[in-house]
């Protein structure tokens, strides 16, 4: 059997194909650029704003540390992978087989959350590609936590932060980021933004040449 090398380009277009037959298999239709279409009482796509977990995607969940922490919660949404983004939230593996990763991050206005994107992306990823479902939180689950996940959706879904933002809100009413990382995802959309460009401009080069070359 033949090894698919994943690339940045087709590793994203596989997790976004993944997430939508995982969506069809858990809900019966899942739109990853919109969110849970069809809701069950088990996964709802809007929850109480107090709940300790929300379902952002069929993979993704964001929620509190009392969330990660809650055996209960963890086998109920079936959660495999947690990223822990608190500096203040222990870490208590209660189940051996939960991947984990904390990033002591803090939730103030002079701290570099950005520099943390990526790191925690590629996390999430891990957890999409191997069938399982992650769970990323914080202290409260509405700020810190909450700007990884709406970054994570900006970068491995294309969506802007207004949709990304969002789409998160309405799974999670809470949700307050502070005003320096909503500033940090600004800059992040601008960045990635360019990226996309250039990529574009790139695409394009090669085709010219590849055009003149036979023309």
């Amino acid at each position: 059997m033949a090894t698919i090398k994943f690339t940045t380009a087709n590793r994203f277009e596989f997790i976004r194909i993944h997430a939508y037959i995982t969506g069809v298999r858990i809900q019966g239709l899942f739109n990853p650029y919109v969110g849970l279409v069809n809701t069950k009482d088990k996964y709802p796509a809007k929850c109480n704003p107090l709940d300790p977990a929300v379902i952002v995607m069929p993979s993704l969940l964001l929620g509190s540390g009392y969330g990660s922490r809650d055996k209960k919660v963890v086998n109920f949404y079936g959660i495999t992978h947690v990223l822990n983004m608190s500096r203040v939230v222990p870490y208590d593996p209660f189940d051996q087989r939960l991947t984990t990763l904390k990033i002591n991050a803090e939730d103030k206005k002079d701290y570099n959350l950005m520099q943390h994107f990526e790191e925690a992306h590629q996390f999430i990823d891990e957890a999409i590609l191997s069938g399982g479902r992650c769970l990323v939180h914080c202290s409260a689950g509405i700020s810190r936590s909450a700007t990884i996940v709406i970054s994570y959706l900006m970068s491995r879904f294309n969506m802007s932060l207004y949709d990304a933002y969002n789409h998160v809100l309405f799974r999670r009413s809470r949700l307050m980021p502070n005003k320096s990382f909503i500033s940090q995802l600004i800059q992040y959309e601008q960045e990635l933004n360019f990226n996309r460009l250039n990529q574009i401009f790139q695409s394009n080069n090669m085709f010219n040449d590849f055009f003149y070359a036979f023309y």
